[in-house]
């Protein structure tokens, strides 16, 4: 009977040995748990991000840097060239406007909006339906955006809304019936959703097929799509100088915008593939980084102590020396 005993007990310590050296590097990560959820916006005219507080912090490209009033309990921003929008934990969706520094909480009457617009009344008509919508949505889950123009959100019930300027109401209809997405990503071309099981559901004008990305924890576009795999490596379906991924390992992290696609990598190291050079290549040189977001013309790399540190540019001026630090939502 005690060897019996003795017996069971090594195979226990066995199994428990090998449950203990499956750490969560080595298991190919659940999406609902390691999708990246947006924490930080990089625009050419501003910085904005969610601090330890739960608030926004913005960094105007001339130097300066305000908390956005108002914006309390943030669990989640996204944002467009002018515009930012951020989503508190109740699902309520708020605007602030970075040219006028203000925030947008209502809609003048229509007759104010066509007399501030030189567009045609199509346009003018589509731009106002589209920020009345977004003004009042709630028990939103999630956004992706660029407002004006077109936003995606999943609502907390699971399902999609979605509307844009260059979607018609066939695209609309095919989107919305997606289900069991954690993530969006969309440019004109069209959309893709991330499914919590890892695969791609996708949406675009080429109608290109996507059923091969498999074991993706995170998705990323510019002008071309991307997905990170839970081995390291990356995947795209672009051919441009952006899209020279293949040969990155290890990656963690991914962000990508028109013309530059950068990785973080597993040691705090930064990857980068670029179209033109505006001083994004500083970055190939950065270490001990855990946060990377790209721009049209620089990246942005937040530091283990969590300093903010961004590429050199001409015209830019950002300053974060006395800047509240980030929250990273997802701290790799």
């Amino acid at each position: 009977m005690k060897t019996v005993k003795n017996y069971s007990m090594s195979i226990l310590c066995v199994m428990l040995f090998v449950l203990c050296s499956c750490t969560k590097e080595n298991q190919p990560p659940s999406g609902l748990d390691t999708v990246p959820e947006s924490s930080i916006v990089c625009e050419s005219k501003y910085i904005a991000y969610i601090t330890e507080d739960s608030k926004v912090y913005i960094a105007y490209d001339d130097g300066s840097g305000e908390y956005i009033s108002g914006f309390d309990s943030i669990v989640q921003i996204s944002g467009g060239e002018n515009e930012l929008a951020a989503l508190n934990s109740d699902g309520e969706l708020m605007f602030f406007d970075v040219l006028n520094k203000c925030r947008l909480e209502y809609l003048p009457d229509w007759e104010e909006i066509v007399s501030d617009f030189e567009l045609g009344g199509n346009a003018v008509a589509h731009v106002y339906n589209l920020q009345k919508e977004m003004l009042e949505l709630d028990a939103i889950d999630n956004i992706h955006m660029k407002y004006p123009e077109w936003y995606i959100c999943n609502k907390k019930d699971g399902t999609t809304v979605i509307n844009g300027v260059n979607w018609i109401k066939e695209d609309i209809d095919i989107i919305e019936t997606w289900k069991d997405i954690v993530k969006y990503k969309a440019y004109n071309e069209g959309v893709i959703g991330l499914k919590n099981d890892g695969t791609i559901v996708a949406h675009t004008y080429t109608e290109e097929d996507f059923s091969e990305w498999k074991d993706i924890i995170d998705i990323e576009c510019g002008h071309f799509f991307f997905g990170l795999k839970s081995d390291g490596t990356v995947l795209t379906n672009g051919y441009e100088k952006e899209c020279y991924v293949q040969d990155w390992k290890d990656i963690i992290q991914i962000s990508a915008v028109p013309q530059t696609t950068v990785g973080l990598c597993k040691d705090n190291t930064v990857e980068l593939a670029y179209h033109l050079d505006y001083g994004q290549s500083e970055a190939s040189l950065w270490k001990d980084i855990i946060f990377v977001e790209a721009a049209y013309d620089y990246v942005l790399g937040v530091k283990s102590d969590k300093t903010i540190i961004v590429t050199s540019t001409e015209d830019k001026k950002f300053d974060f020396t006395d800047a509240p630090k980030p929250y990273l939502i997802n701290n790799f």
